[in-house]
């Protein structure tokens, strides 16, 4: 079961992709990124340990957005979750936007 954070964020996030008329682009794009995160399990434990500072993980995830040629949309959100240490919550909050 997911968090209520979890919850909220996917919300979140769902209002925002709604408002920009990009749900079924940005759907694709958080299963790019999930499925990323499940196959390098290096990058998951950079992005998501806080042991590393905020600004070098945020400065990985550019570079990974970069190269899967993910949205502002998607990047903004995704380093506000680092910068909330939110982004633990990733896989909970990628199952409650596709419950939306």
């Amino acid at each position: 079961m997911s968090s209520k954070a979890a919850i909220r964020y996917a919300k979140a996030l769902f209002a925002l992709g709604k408002e920009e008329q990009r749900l079924a682009s940005l759907r694709r794009e958080l299963e790019s990124l999930a499925g990323l995160l499940e196959a390098h399990s290096e990058l998951r434990e950079t992005l998501l340990t806080p042991l590393y500072p905020a600004e070098e993980r945020k400065a990985v995830l550019l570079e990974v957005s970069n190269r899967a040629e993910l949205s502002p949309l998607l990047l903004n959100f995704t380093a506000y979750l680092i910068d909330r240490r939110r982004l633990i919550d990733f896989d909970d909050i990628c199952a409650e936007f596709n419950r939306l």
